[in-house]
């Protein structure tokens, strides 16, 4: 059976779990786990954004906790809202879309590359969500056929932890849809993620971004996972202290919205040189202007967003930003 296109899934089919944890009695406190997940709550159910109907979002919370028997959310909370999700388009044979947001302590444990802690863990003691587990059941059975994954987490290695698995029963077979899926985590295997100063996570605040018109197509406004992910890859360069997101798209690239265009007048200082192909390319690596290299400056019409200008003179790719008008880069 054919893939499901970029618009097959209706808005009443479109479901969130969203998960942002502060407070670990059993660790070390956050700051901003919870507001990073009321900002992706936000754009999720944005009719602009993800367009999920607030009675299809579940959002776990956890801002305070005295000790860890009263911590919440705990693992069961999450499990029995994608419990709730699986009811209600299990049987149904319908195209569906499920995302899938975290932010809170992360660990890779045993031999896994992502686990998210549940507020409820501590040394000896660390419950936890296995991201890869999690994922891989949801390819198995295959009751959505398009899941969005999100994690600002940590994922330093810990190998005497084990893996928090799914408590559903394995499906006897899957679903006839190709699953689409995209991926992303905040830090590389082995790695912390990090929070700025202003209690947001350094990865959410750039997803976010990227999601509201920033990873868009130029040509088309279109937020595909393709675009997003190439414009995540510039977390390496706008974090500080460093951390590299990563992310992997699965079948065709999922559409996250439209935005509107809005071109802006970008001019370009080439500087003295021969005569060669200058390339302008946006956040998913297309070619969105090109021209024989100008003699003086060259004013190019732009979105927002990331961009690379691609000078061969240069001997190296200039990244830069489009967010308003009097943009001029230089190489």
């Amino acid at each position: 059976m054919a893939s499901p296109n970029a618009h097959a899934v209706v808005r009443d089919h479109r479901f969130a779990i969203v998960v942002g944890i502060d407070a670990y009695p059993g660790y070390r406190d956050l700051s901003g786990a919870c507001n990073d997940a009321e900002a992706f709550a936000e754009w999720v159910t944005d009719g602009a954004g993800g367009a999920v109907p607030q009675e299809n979002v579940r959002v776990h919370l956890g801002r305070r906790a005295t000790d860890v028997w009263s911590a919440r959310p705990i693992k069961r909370d999450i499990d029995f809202s994608l419990h709730q999700f699986l009811q209600a388009v299990r049987h149904g044979a319908i195209p569906a879309r499920l995302y899938l947001y975290f932010a809170g302590h992360g660990v890779a444990a045993a031999l896994g590359t992502a686990t998210v802690l549940m507020a409820d863990a501590a040394p000896g003691m660390s419950w936890n969500l296995s991201l890869d587990l999690y994922r891989s059941w949801l390819l198995r059975c295959r009751d959505f056929t398009e899941v969005a994954l999100f994690s600002d987490c940590c994922r330093t290695i810990t190998l005497e932890i084990p893996e928090g698995p799914p408590p559903f029963d394995t499906c006897a077979e899957p679903y006839p849809y190709p699953q689409r899926a995209f991926v992303a985590l905040a830090a590389d295997l082995g790695r912390p993620a990090f929070e700025t100063r202003d209690a947001r996570g350094q990865f959410t605040s750039l997803l976010l971004e990227g999601l509201r018109g920033g990873a868009a197509d130029p040509l088309t406004g279109e937020v595909r996972a393709d675009g997003l992910a190439g414009f995540l890859d510039a977390l390496a360069e706008r974090s500080d202290p460093p951390q590299r997101a990563e992310t992997a798209v699965l079948g065709e690239p999922l559409h996250f919205a439209t935005v509107p265009l809005t071109a802006f007048t970008v001019q370009l200082e080439l500087g003295a040189g021969p005569t060669r192909a200058v390339h302008v390319l946006g956040a998913g690596g297309d070619v969105v202007a090109s021209a024989d290299r100008p003699a003086g400056p060259w004013s190019v019409e732009l979105a927002r967003g990331l961009y690379e200008l691609d000078d061969p003179v240069a001997g190296a790719a200039v990244l830069f930003k489009v967010d308003g008008p009097d943009v001029v880069v230089g190489t």
